[in-house]
């Protein structure tokens, strides 16, 4: 999954955008919380078609209404928003809900969602002075997680064999991929290190895949 920040990295996000699907990426968080409303519906909008061109999911965080006003494919809640219970009540069962989890006890509060991302795993400048939960714990988390988790927060591609192995079924990246010299090439690269890491016999296999 790559989450966006139009506001942290200063490039043009539409050919961000379409560089990271183009290097692989499957998932889009279109995470704007600076646009307005309208802004955001515009943006959203725009990028929707990028999506569908490379087969990628659309979610919008924080934005359930927006998110079905443009017809995306779910939305990503965070702390401040309506819970995935709430959401799920508005959208039905085919709209993607996912949350930001943090705890495990956060895990088990929100099973009417669809995945959750668990944050942070390493030291990440995205969240400055949080301490990361490590493989090991992530291991733990997953074992007792009701939902299939993603992985934030200081992820590489080196690092990727280890969250699969902690049993994760895929990763969300910001910074790596929108603060790259290359999105394309970072993205692709990033690609090729999880399908190497969930090959046959890996955990993550059975539990499915995204990034």
């Amino acid at each position: 999954m790559a989450i966006t920040d139009g506001s942290l990295y200063g490039k043009d996000l539409l050919e961000c955008i379409e560089a990271v699907l183009a290097g692989g990426m499957d998932t889009l968080q279109l995470r704007e919380k600076l646009l307005t409303t309208a802004d955001l519906f515009r943006l959203a909008r725009q990028v929707l078609p990028i999506c569908r061109r490379y087969g990628a999911l659309l979610l919008i965080n924080g934005r359930a209404d927006v998110s079905l006003a443009v017809g995306a494919d779910g939305v990503h809640l965070g702390g401040d928003a309506l819970s995935p219970s709430e959401v799920r009540g508005l959208s039905g069962r085919d709209f993607l809900i996912g949350f930001s989890a943090h705890t495990c006890e956060d895990l088990l509060h929100n099973s009417e969602a669809d995945y959750a991302t668990i944050s942070p795993i390493y030291p990440t400048l995205c969240k400055p002075g949080a301490k990361g939960l490590g493989s090991s714990e992530l291991a733990r988390v997953c074992k007792h997680s009701p939902l299939p988790l993603l992985a934030l927060g200081g992820i590489s591609a080196e690092r990727l064999p280890k969250m699969a192995a902690a049993g994760v079924v895929g990763a969300a990246f910001m910074r790596a991929l929108f603060q790259a010299d290359d999105p394309q090439a970072a993205a692709g690269k990033i690609k090729d290190a999880w399908l190497k890491a969930v090959n046959p016999g890996n955990i993550a296999v059975d539990r499915g895949s995204s990034l």
